[in-house]
Formats: structure tokens, C-alpha cells, sequence
């Protein structure tokens, strides 16, 4: 009898044994899989805010470049200049300044034009730059005799078949690290010259640097081949070598162009990865990975606990169904306490995870300088009042705001100075908008103000009116501050909802009142 009674309590302790680990085991691969689900989804909001802020620069750089390129052939009579340097000198110097006032409304820090002295005859050059807040111009230079003819920026473009290139980066002494974007001077369908600006590229590294994911993961910037741009410690790599053992699927889908955003596991240098990416309107790729073995880590030491645990339950209650069964069912309960006990400490790692999660959407949502909308909650915005402009047949005006001379102010008085007149130009627009629910911000110096209800004239005044109100406090600052801002005017009977394109149509507007106020003109 006391043998059978014996074999009852072990099977019963193996039975209470093996159902904990069951549901322990459940437990850890339902919330592991929560977590590498969660963290792919804080990696990709990551890569994309910060791809967002890098496109904006690169979408200033692209466009004044295109912009230029077409105002070095404007008015030019490209044979007589062959044939008369007379005229080319003339050229010159209109080109020249339709460049100066173009790179001053841009808010660029460089602007050049080359054009080829074997396809023209003879040297017709113009480089302008700005440091430390001055106005400086590069000697003309042959660019052939010199053997920059060689170089990426100008070799990729004259020896065809591109029309546009962003080089690698590269150290222009006493300025870092730069990238040069370059683009086609076109003549007749003929390759006569290039133009270009630059991108700086220190800023941007510190900006991602300071970005940390765990304890090893971070944010890298890598080009359409997979050189990485930025990466700490590995900068001018490939990817490849410094994650050795990477599969060629993952290299694959990270090259396809038609892939615009995604997040890919790998095993690379012994560890485990996971990436999130983003792709850049020039083919670049912004990235935040971290190590897999960091994400669960967590969930890692909960699961030695509960074997621990479930072993030594078992091998307890084995001990106790041979020689103490009077004592097992409290032993049992115990057991049974501390396996609660980590379950809940499972589950507050979990709710830990989605507090992390919803602080994430609300970072992504708001900018953190100015408590306005960020970028893409601005653009979401923008489409929900659309949509009630149009349920409610009322009109809607459509504001985009450039903060002029934000990187004079930089440069010259600091950056704290810079986030200074930032923030006073969004409080003046709010206190005259009625708050911040309706301003978003869009990049370093560039705002987007949504007026429902107003229209174009209306939503000028408010615009003029927060003007006024910034020059009433203009003696308490070392600087003036002002803006430039565009207006468009939405309707119910306006053919098109499409945000980007009224957003589009607003900075464009915007972007002449900037050229025309300092030209001494005014018109929207």
C-alpha cells in the first residue's frame, strides 16, 4: 500500500512537474514572439523618422541643384560664347548671380558650376561657398589641366550615361566630411558642363550617433551598393565585411530599389541582428539594428528561472513523493507560488515593452524642440482635415513656412540660439492660428500651418500678423528673426486631395515670396 501510495504522489509531482513546464514553455514563446514583433515595429518607426529628416536635406540639395543646372544655360547663346569669351565673361556674371540669390534663398552652404573647356574652348567656372556665416568665391580653375576632370563629380557626369551623382564621402580640409551631388549642364542634348552643392555630412553623423538601441545597436547610413556611410567604427566598409556570414538573400532584398522600407533578421561576426531600414529618395538607405540577444535578454533570464525552477520542483517533489508525502502538497504550493510569481514578472516585462511602445508613437508624433506635430503626423493631419473640408464643403488654406537666416544664426550665435528662434516663430504663428494642433513641423527651419475655415487672404493676415508680433521683440534678441511662407488655397470645388501635392504647390509658393522679398518685391 505505501509503495503504491509512493508511485500516486511521484506521478502525481512529475504530472505537476511537466504541466508547469508546459505552460511556462507557452508562455516564453508566445511573449518572445511578442517582443521581436514589437521591437521590429520601434526599429522601423526609428529608421523612418530619422530617413525623413536626411531626405528633406537631400530634397534642398537635389532641388536647387536641378534648379541651377537650368539657370546655367538660361539666356546663354552657347556658340557665340565658344567664339567670343567676351560673351562667356558676360554670361558669367549673370550666372553668377542668379546663383548667389538662388544658394542665399536655398540656405545652402555651396553652389558650383563648371562648364567642360574641351566642349567650350576655354574656362567658363563659378564657385561660391559660405563659412562661418561669410560669403566666399573659389578662384576660376581649369578643371582638365588640374585633373579634376578625373574626379567622381565631374567624370561620372561627362563620361555619360548619367545625367545626376552623389559621390561617396569624402575630407574637404577644413570642412569634414562632405558628399557632392552633381548634375548635368545640358545644351542642345549635349553634355556641356557640370553643377553642384554639397552636403555636409558632420552634422548628420553626430546627429545619428547620439542615437543608442541597447547596449551595441545603433543607426547606420549606407548607399545603393551597401557601403556604409555612417556606421561607428566601420565607416567606408561593406556591409558585407563587417557583418561576415550575412546571406546573399538578405544582401538582395537590401539592393532591390523597388523595396522602400522593410526589416530583415541576420546572422553576421557571431551575433544575431535585427535591422530595420528605410530607403532615401537618392537610393541611400537610413537602418536601426540592434542585437537579438540584447532585445530578448529579458526574456532570456525569465527563462533560466523558470527551468531552474521547474528542475528543481521536479527533482523535489520526487524527494518528497519518496520519503516525506506528508509534506508534498506544501512543497507543491510553493512551487507553484514562485512559477505565478515569474509568470507576473513575464507579463510586467511585457506591459513594460508597450509602455515603450506608446511613448515611441508619441515621440514619433510630436517634435520634441517645439511640442508641434512631427512630419508624418502633420502630413496625417493634413489629410483628415482635407477630408472635413470636404464633407463639409468650407474652404482651407494651406501655409508653408521657411525661417529665414536659421543657419547665419547657427553658425554665428550657436545652435541653442537657433532652437531659440525656432521655437519663437511657432509660438507666434500659434498664438495667432489658436495653438499647435495645426502646425507641423517638417524639417530644421521649415514649417507646415494648416488653417481650416480661412482662406488664402485670411490665412495671410494671420502669417503677417505673427511677423509683426516676432519684430515687436526684436531689440531683446542679438538677431532679427522672419519668415518666408507660401499659401494655397484649398476648396471643395479643388479637383485634387493629394497632400504631398498641395504641400508641394505650397513650398513652391513659398519659395518665390522668399526670392521676391529679397529682391525687394512682394506678391504671394
Amino acid at each position: 500500500m505505501k509503495r503504491a501510495a509512493t508511485f500516486l504522489l511521484i506521478a502525481v509531482g512529475v504530472t505537476a512537474a511537466g504541466t508547469a513546464a508546459i505552460v511556462g514553455g507557452v508562455a516564453l514563446l508566445r511573449s518572445n514572439a511578442q517582443t521581436l514583433a514589437q521591437s521590429r515595429q520601434h526599429l522601423q518607426e526609428l529608421a523612418d523618422r530619422h530617413a525623413l529628416a536626411i531626405d528633406q536635406r537631400i530634397g534642398h540639395v537635389t532641388g536647387f541643384v536641378e534648379h541651377l543646372a537650368g539657370l546655367a544655360v538660361e539666356d546663354l547663346d552657347f556658340d557665340a560664347a565658344r567664339a567670343d569669351q567676351s560673351v562667356a565673361r558676360a554670361h558669367r556674371a549673370l550666372l553668377a548671380e542668379r546663383a548667389l540669390q538662388g544658394m542665399r534663398a536655398s540656405g545652402l552652404a555651396s553652389a558650383w558650376v563648371h562648364f567642360d573647356p574641351r566642349v567650350l574652348g576655354h574656362i567658363l567656372h563659378i564657385s561660391y561657398y559660405v563659412r562661418d556665416g561669410r560669403l566666399g568665391e573659389e578662384p576660376e580653375f581649369d578643371v582638365r589641366a588640374t585633373g579634376h576632370g578625373d574626379d567622381e563629380w565631374f567624370a561620372a557626369i561627362m563620361q555619360g550615361p548619367r545625367t545626376a551623382n552623389w559621390t561617396r564621402p569624402y575630407d574637404w580640409p577644413g570642412w569634414g566630411q562632405i558628399v557632392t551631388y552633381s548634375r548635368a549642364v545640358r545644351w542642345n542634348d549635349q553634355t556641356v558642363g557640370v553643377a553642384g552643392s554639397e552636403l555636409f555630412m558632420d552634422d548628420l553623423y553626430r546627429e545619428m550617433s547620439r542615437v543608442r538601441l541597447y547596449e551595441t545597436g545603433h543607426l547606420v547610413l549606407l548607399n545603393a551598393d551597401l557601403d556604409l556611410l555612417f556606421h561607428p567604427g566601420e565607416q567606408g566598409r561593406q556591409l558585407a565585411a563587417v557583418y561576415p556570414g550575412i546571406s546573399d538573400a538578405v544582401l538582395q532584398q537590401l539592393r532591390d530599389p523597388a523595396q522602400s522600407e522593410g526589416h530583415v533578421a541576420f546572422t553576421g561576426g557571431g551575433n544575431r541582428w535585427m535591422l530595420a531600414y528605410r530607403r532615401l529618395s537618392n537610393g541611400w538607405m537610413v537602418a536601426a539594428q540592434a542585437r537579438e540577444a540584447e532585445v530578448l535578454a529579458d526574456h532570456y533570464a525569465l527563462r533560466d528561472q523558470i527551468l531552474l525552477l521547474i528542475l528543481g520542483g521536479s527533482v523535489l517533489s520526487l524527494l518528497l513523493a519518496a520519503g516525506f508525502g506528508r509534506v508534498i502538497s506544501r512543497r507543491l504550493d510553493r512551487l507553484a507560488g514562485d512559477l505565478e510569481q515569474s509568470y507576473a514578472k513575464l507579463e510586467r516585462s511585457n506591459a513594460a515593452i508597450a509602455a515603450q511602445a506608446e511613448e515611441l508613437e508619441r515621440l514619433a508624433n510630436a517634435d520634441a524642440l517645439t511640442g508641434t506635430l512631427s512630419r508624418r503626423a502633420g502630413l496625417n493631419r493634413l489629410g483628415e482635415v482635407i477630408d472635413r473640408a470636404a464633407r463639409q464643403r468650407s474652404v482651407l488654406s494651406i501655409a508653408y513656412v521657411d525661417i529665414n537666416d536659421l543657419k547665419q544664426v547657427n553658425d554665428v550665435h550657436g545652435h541653442d540660439a537657433g532652437d531659440r528662434m525656432i521655437c519663437e516663430v511657432v509660438e507666434s504663428i500659434a498664438h495667432e492660428v489658436g495653438g499647435h494642433t495645426n502646425i507641423a513641423r517638417m524639417g530644421g527651419d521649415e514649417l507646415l500651418v494648416i488653417l481650416l475655415g480661412s482662406d488664402a487672404d485670411a490665412a495671410e493676415a494671420l502669417l503677417q500678423a505673427a511677423q509683426l508680433r516676432l519684430s515687436r521683440h526684436a531689440r531683446r534678441r542679438p538677431f532679427e528673426i522672419s519668415f518666408s511662407y507660401g499659401v494655397v488655397e484649398w476648396s471643395a470645388e479643388t479637383a485634387s486631395n493629394d497632400v504631398e501635392h498641395w504641400v508641394a504647390l505650397a513650398d513652391q509658393r513659398m519659395y518665390r515670396h522668399k526670392q521676391s522679398t529679397k529682391s525687394g518685391t512682394s506678391r504671394r
